[in-house]
């Protein structure tokens, strides 16, 4: 729902529900978004929201490596999630014509990721090694990322964006538009 609060000062909240068959799992999403008018060409914008999505082979496309999430009945993961807040400062040029700037903070909590093999699967997979000795220290140690899923994956973005548009006053409008940069940092814990 979107409130005037008052002649400068605009307000949207709202909930989104999912529900995926995959986990069984439900979530609550909310959203809130402010707009302050500053003067009648510059507008100050905070919006927060928690994002959800479920698991789904359909979301790991641009993974760089692949989970199973074959099996019997509902998978026990959890929904991926994502808390952002932004603030942006926007401002009329010109008729049609407008730029803003935008900072921005996502997190992420339970994300898809690979777990690494338990020391048992670590043993096992070593013991199949059969190389000659002066190739003995080339063999990966280490557990390695399995292809069994968990949710146990973490993250942080943060950046900024750039963004300019120019859209149609009228019907004999030639030129529409927008352009956008952005500058992105990334923290994954």
């Amino acid at each position: 729902d979107q409130l005037r609060l008052s002649a400068r000062l605009n307000v949207a909240a709202g909930l989104r529900y999912d529900h995926s068959r995959i986990n069984h799992r439900a979530e609550v999403s909310p959203r809130l978004a402010a707009t302050l008018s500053l003067n009648r060409a510059t507008r100050l914008r905070l919006a927060l929201g928690l994002h959800t999505q479920s698991p789904g082979y359909e979301k790991l496309v641009q993974a760089d490596y692949f989970v199973d999430l074959s099996g019997e009945g509902p998978i026990g993961l959890g929904n991926e999630r994502s808390r952002h807040a932004l603030l942006s400062l926007e401002r009329d040029l010109a008729p049609g014509l407008s730029a803003r700037i935008e900072g921005y903070t996502k997190s992420f909590d339970h994300l898809l990721i690979g777990r690494l093999e338990t020391p048992e699967e670590t043993a096992d997979r070593l013991a199949h090694y059969d190389f000659p000795t002066e190739w003995q220290d080339m063999i990966p140690r280490e557990p390695l990322v399995t292809s069994y899923p968990t949710s146990d994956g973490r993250g942080l973005a943060y950046g900024f964006d750039f963004y300019l548009a120019k859209r149609a006053t009228s019907a004999d409008s030639k030129l529409t538009g927008w352009a956008w940069s952005s500058n992105i940092g990334w923290i994954k814990f």
